[in-house]
């Protein structure tokens, strides 16, 4: 993101996040697209240019909002990196996954990396104790080269420390960032074509094998010997990048008939614009995050729930660990469905805890809200900036 400080400074400040942006369908593209908006919400003398990782050569973008990378061209991180170097003064903000920027593990990032001569702010998305021997080396280097690091959970940056010997003062614990969108109980909202019920649950977001929705599918079933009335929205497109996504899809038709479920499950199957998913996570009463990977260190989905003042019914992983309590949603074992079950009776029995948790949930995140997370991220990109001495070796 590119943006320009006030003329009286005589000096150009470049707030560059290195993602997808949407319509790509992808969680960072939105994470990218959203703090992009809201910096220029907060800072409109700076402006903004979003980096678009592009494979298709025929796309055309504005230049004044958009530069256009082929993450599969090495060469073309080397052109990215040339034409930031050319500005006084920048700090470039960027967004990390493994496979975003080419080659099997995002490897091409390392050039890029190589070839910038300015401040980096790396948010991790993926902060892993247990990453195969490439994708540590290529996360180490990422910090190496970064002036400060940004995590969005304690318990991500109590792993930079025992795991990467990072030392504490370059990490930087940041909520995942959310829409301020106003709180109302689901008969207060209303979505159309959803199935009624007693209580409505949902799972959003792209779909593939990692989100473990066989779990939710066995534990509803289980569900209907206590509470036969419900419904469940199964709310999002193919991932983009699962060659096994289609066929997935395929096996939880299967499952919803197998178990009876056609009458209680509503299937959204395509990429959902923010404000109409906001729209259909509030006329739910609850989200359910079966995930199957244990060192999942962020969720979108999971922090957006929260924020549209629904709580969360979760698997154990390492963000729902980090920002569940009580007060906001349930922790069971991954891939237990009977403990799923348990938990989702819990939730459906007790209706006036489930109003309690809904506006908990939404009073714990009023931190999270954009409009003070880019402040965040501005305070540290102007310390970057300012900071003495060279930039950081790559």
């Amino acid at each position: 993101m590119v943006g320009r400080s006030p003329a009286k400074q005589k000096k150009q400040v470049l707030c560059r996040s290195y993602a997808f942006r949407p319509p790509t369908a992808c969680g960072i593209a939105e994470y990218t697209s959203a703090l992009a908006h809201h910096i220029t919400v907060r800072a409109p003398s700076l402006g903004t240019t979003l980096v678009r990782l592009s494979l298709d050569p025929e796309e055309t973008l504005p230049p004044a909002k958009y530069l256009a990378v082929n993450p599969s061209d090495p060469t073309a991180f080397d052109a990215a990196a040339a034409q930031i170097n050319r500005l006084d003064h920048c700090v470039v903000l960027l967004q990390h996954e493994f496979k975003l920027y080419g080659g099997a593990d995002g490897e091409n990032l390392s050039r890029f990396l190589k070839a910038l001569k300015v401040p980096v702010l790396a948010t991790l998305h993926t902060v892993s104790p247990s990453l195969k021997p490439t994708r540590r080396l290529l996360l180490a280097e990422l910090i190496r080269s970064s002036k400060f690091i940004i995590v969005l959970s304690k318990a991500a940056a109590e792993l930079l420390a025992t795991q990467y010997q990072v030392e504490p003062e370059k990490v930087k614990v940041f909520p995942h960032g959310v829409p301020d969108v106003p709180f109302c109980f689901p008969e207060e909202t209303s979505y159309p074509g959803l199935q009624n019920g007693h209580i409505r649950f949902i799972t959003a977001g792209l779909i593939r094998p990692a989100k473990g929705i066989e779990h939710a599918l066995a534990a509803l079933r289980a569900l209907r010997q206590v509470c036969p009335d419900f419904s469940y929205v199964i709310c999002g497109a193919d991932h983009p990048r699962s060659p096994a996504a289609a066929d997935y899809r395929k096996h939880l038709l299967n499952l919803i008939a197998s178990y009876g479920l056609a009458n209680n499950v509503t299937m959204i199957d395509r990429y959902v614009e923010a404000a109409e998913m906001h729209c259909i996570i509030q006329a739910c009463h609850a989200s359910i995050l079966p995930y199957a990977a244990p060192g999942q260190s962020s969720s979108g989905v999971l922090a957006l729930s929260l924020a549209c003042g629904r709580p969360v019914i979760a698997s154990d992983f390492q963000y729902s660990r980090a920002v569940l309590n009580q007060a906001t949603g349930i922790v069971v074992p991954t891939a237990d469905a009977q403990a799923f079950a348990s938990a989702l009776a819990e939730i459906a029995t007790q209706p006036e805890r489930l109003r309690r948790m809904m506006k908990e949930s939404y009073r714990q995140t009023r931190d999270w809200v954009w409009s003070k997370v880019v402040g965040q991220h501005l305070d540290i990109a102007a310390e970057a900036d300012a900071s003495p001495g060279p930039v950081p070796a790559h």
